[in-house]
C-alpha cells in the first residue's frame, strides 16, 4: 500500500512519483490542507451538500492524512495510471478512486488559485496580472473564504505570488519586459465521430490532439493559458481569438506558427524565413540563432509541464472541462516550483 510515511524516507522516489522535491511537497501541504478543509466543510466526498456532521477521516481510511491525499493526486497527475491500477496502489476500489481524483484535483486547483499561482485565462485577467507589483510574501495557509472548488474551470484571481521581486537600485534602468508565447499540444484518443476526427487531427503532430497557447516571462513563469482548442486550430488563430495585450515597449518572442501576429506597442521578435530560391545572409542567420536561444526557454517550460504524464500521454478523460482544468493545474504546479526557486534565490542574495 502506498503511504506518505514510507515514501518520504526516499526523496528520489517522492520526486519520481509526484514531480516535487521533499521541500516543494512540504511547502504545498498547508496550502492544499486549507483548500481541502474549506471544501469539506460544505460538501461530502460524493459532492452532496453537508448539513450537520463535520468531515473526519475514519480509522482505516486509505488516505488518513493531508500528506496522503496530496500524494494520491500528485501521483495520479504525474504517472497517469488507470484508475484500477491507482486503486491497487492505495487500496481502494476504482469507483472510489474516481471520486477522490475529482475531489482532490479540484482542491489542488483551488489551492493554487487562492495563492494566485494559476495562469490568467482571459485577456482582461492577463492585463490586471501584468499591472500587479510582484510580491515576495509567503503564500498564506489560512482557510480560504471563497467559494468551494469544483471540477469546473475555475476563475483565476489576480496573481501576485509567483514572481518574488528583488530590490533594485532606484537609479537602475529597467530593461523592457520580455515575453514568449507558443502553442502546446496534448494527445487524445482517436475520436469515433468522423467530424471530430477532422477537427482534432493535428497536421504537425500527425495525430489527434488538444491545443493551448502559453505566455511566459523571462523567468519561466506562466502568465497566460488560452482556452483549449482542437488540434486543427492554428496557433495564430488561438492568439487572435484570445485577444491578449502586453505592456507598451515590451518584447514578444514567437516562432513561425504566429506568422503575421502583432500587438500594438510591442516589438515582435521572430526568426526570418529563408526566401524561396534564396539564402539568408550571415547576419540574418546569426540573428535567428540569437532569437532561438531566447525562445527556447518556452520549450523548457513546456517540457517541465509535460513531466506530468497526464499532459504528456494520451488523456483518457472525455470531459472537456476536466481536460482543460488539468492543464491549468499542471501550469499552476510549474508556477509554484518557479516561485519557490526564486524565493530561495532572493533569500540567499539578501543573506549574502
Amino acid at each position: 500500500m502506498c503511504k506518505y510515511r514510507s515514501i518520504i524516507e526516499n526523496p528520489e522516489k517522492l520526486r519520481s512519483m509526484t514531480g516535487l522535491t521533499v521541500e516543494e511537497f512540504h511547502a504545498l501541504v498547508p496550502i492544499f490542507h486549507a483548500a481541502f478543509e474549506a471544501y469539506m466543510k460544505r460538501r461530502t466526498i460524493d459532492g452532496r451538500v453537508r448539513y450537520c456532521r463535520r468531515y473526519v477521516s475514519y480509522a482505516n481510511s486509505p488516505l488518513p492524512t493531508t500528506e496522503d491525499k496530496l500524494l494520491f493526486i500528485l501521483t495520479y497527475l504525474k504517472q497517469n495510471p488507470t484508475q484500477v491500477m491507482h486503486g491497487h496502489l492505495f487500496q481502494m476500489s476504482q469507483s472510489n478512486v474516481s471520486k477522490w481524483v475529482h475531489l482532490l484535483h479540484g482542491a489542488l486547483n483551488y489551492a493554487l488559485s487562492q495563492q494566485n499561482l494559476l495562469p490568467a485565462r482571459t485577456a482582461d485577467d492577463l492585463a490586471r496580472r501584468l499591472q500587479e507589483e510582484p510580491s515576495c510574501e509567503e503564500p498564506s495557509c489560512e482557510e480560504p473564504s471563497c467559494e468551494e472548488p469544483s471540477c469546473e474551470e475555475p476563475s483565476c484571481e489576480e496573481p501576485s505570488c509567483e514572481e518574488p521581486s528583488c530590490e533594485e537600485p532606484s537609479h537602475a534602468t529597467k530593461a523592457p519586459p520580455l515575453f514568449i508565447h507558443d502553442g502546446v499540444e496534448r494527445p487524445i484518443r482517436r475520436p469515433s465521430d468522423k467530424v471530430d476526427r477532422e477537427l482534432y487531427y493535428s497536421g504537425k503532430k500527425k495525430r489527434h490532439t488538444l491545443k493551448n497557447v502559453l505566455i511566459i516571462d523571462e523567468f519561466g513563469s506562466i502568465h497566460f493559458l488560452s482556452d483549449t482548442y482542437e488540434g486543427r486550430v492554428h496557433d495564430k488563430c488561438i492568439a487572435d481569438e484570445a485577444g491578449y495585450t502586453l505592456p507598451n515597449a515590451s518584447i514578444l518572442y514567437q516562432d513561425a506558427g504566429f506568422q503575421g501576429f502583432t500587438l500594438p506597442g510591442v516589438q515582435i521578435m521572430q526568426p526570418k524565413k529563408k526566401p524561396r530560391n534564396g539564402t539568408l545572409t550571415p547576419q540574418e542567420k546569426e540573428e535567428n540563432r540569437r532569437i532561438s536561444s531566447v525562445r527556447v526557454r518556452i520549450e523548457h517550460v513546456i517540457g517541465d509541464i509535460k513531466r506530468y504524464r497526464i499532459i504528456h500521454d494520451i488523456i483518457r478523460f472525455s470531459c472537456s472541462e476536466f481536460r482543460d482544468m488539468v492543464m491549468e493545474t499542471c501550469c499552476g504546479l510549474h508556477n509554484f516550483r518557479i516561485w519557490l526557486k526564486r524565493k530561495k534565490q532572493s533569500k540567499n542574495q539578501n543573506e549574502s
